[in-house]
């Protein structure tokens, strides 16, 4: 078996065990059982989780970058078992917290990493235009995955309060046995030729400012998939405004998992005479559309609408940035561009969603979602005019 195929099969089988998440549904139970910790308790958590995927997904991806691929893969495996394990014996609001920063450790290593390891191998052997199938295929699999795991999780929960963590735990172990599986692609790779942090900043600010198409869009990235990132956890509060009842958040939260691998396992079939940008800035407006919908209609019938913004398009849409970006940069500085994507989206999802999630509290649902309609209208007008500017060159490798 080639390396690419061997790749592709691992990366596959990483993205299945890693989508089995089964406490991620009853995660606030948990907490509130377990660890005695309550809801603003959580969103701290969840704070500290964003705040160390910012802090990380750049030094992450330039290391991956300057060293070997693989390295850095294992690195994310290995801190994704320990934050689950320390998940499973916690006991307080601090080992809490500490699960979601080893967590963000975690995902930070391989956010960037294992999407340049699959484009690497297939660039090797002139496949690349094969990456867009590819890794939808990656995540719709990660999708399917929660789905059954989402599913699974209140009844695992009423067996044993622990069962879903235990589980996710085997999960994560098998992923980080699955990761010495990978081979390191062939590559373009630098030695870092000054100060590690002002090098990482240089391809920041290359990627960002000297391209102006690839700051478009990942600019365009950030305001589409926080969004989408808003909409999955709007749905709870928009189910509690219609008045459902709890069981139904599980098997609904399931169903929108499934739409989202559905997304992404046909993706690659939009035709490739639409181009990525025309893409994303299409999905842009479907996120306005849905927003303001599901405002000024509070009701049921507005439920699958609310699903395909924030579950479908995140599935269907994602793999068109990547290769977006791929295509646009070279392999020595991939990872890092990357990983400047993923830090985007997160750096502007933390303060969106304390807005967003205090206008739901204090006023309504629906102001939260008109509200948002209305700020990605605003900037997103702005993004989709820099995206469209001219311009084709690659994002070199800087000396």
């Amino acid at each position: 078996m080639n390396r690419a195929n061997r790749n592709i099969k691992v990366l596959n089988a990483m993205m299945l065990m890693h989508g089995l998440c089964f406490f991620l549904p009853i995660l606030l139970p948990y907490f509130h059982d377990e660890i005695g910790i309550g809801f603003f308790e959580m969103m701290i958590t969840e704070a500290a989780f964003c705040l160390t995927i910012v802090l990380m997904e750049i030094p992450s991806g330039w290391l991956s970058d300057i060293f070997r691929r693989k390295d850095s893969a294992l690195f994310g495996s290995f801190f994704l078992v320990l934050a689950t394990f320390i998940l499973l014996i916690a006991d307080s609001a601090f080992d809490a917290t500490l699960s979601q920063i080893l967590f963000g450790i975690g995902v930070s290593f391989h956010s960037g990493t294992l999407n340049a390891i699959l484009y690497d191998s297939l660039l090797e052997q002139g496949r690349e235009k094969e990456y867009r199938k590819r890794e939808g295929f990656r995540t719709s699999l990660n999708f399917y995955a929660l789905a059954s795991s989402s599913f699974t999780a209140g009844f695992l929960y009423e067996l044993d309060h622990h069962l879903p963590i235990l589980l996710s735990l085997w999960a994560y172990i098998i992923t980080f046995i699955f990761t010495f599986f990978l081979q390191e692609p062939t590559r373009e790779k630098e030695n870092a030729q000054k100060n590690p942090f002002k090098d990482m900043l240089d391809t920041m600010h290359y990627a960002l400012h000297g391209h102006k198409v690839v700051a478009g869009i990942i600019g365009l990235s950030c305001l589409a998939f926080s969004a989408t990132k808003l909409m999955m956890f709007a749905q709870q509060p928009y189910y509690v405004a219609l008045n459902l009842p709890e069981k139904w958040f599980g098997i609904l939260g399931a169903a929108g998992f499934f739409a989202a691998a559905l997304g992404s396992h046909f993706s690659h079939l939009i035709s490739d005479k639409i181009s990525h940008r025309i893409v994303l800035a299409g999905a842009l407006l479907t996120i306005i559309l849905v927003c303001l919908t599901t405002s000024c209609f509070i009701s049921i019938w507005s439920v699958p609408v609310l699903l395909l913004a924030g579950n479908a398009l995140y599935g269907t849409v994602w793999p068109h940035v990547q290769d977006a970006i791929n295509s646009r940069v070279t392999s020595a500085r991939r990872a890092t561009i990357l990983s400047t994507a993923s830090l985007m989206i997160n750096l502007v999802f933390i303060p969106i969603s304390a807005v967003f999630g205090w206008i739901s509290d204090e006023i309504h649902i629906s102001w939260a979602l008109f509200a948002l309609a209305t700020f990605e209208t605003g900037i997103g007008s702005i993004l989709i005019a820099l995206m469209f500017t001219n311009g084709k060159k690659k994002v070199r490798a800087l000396s």
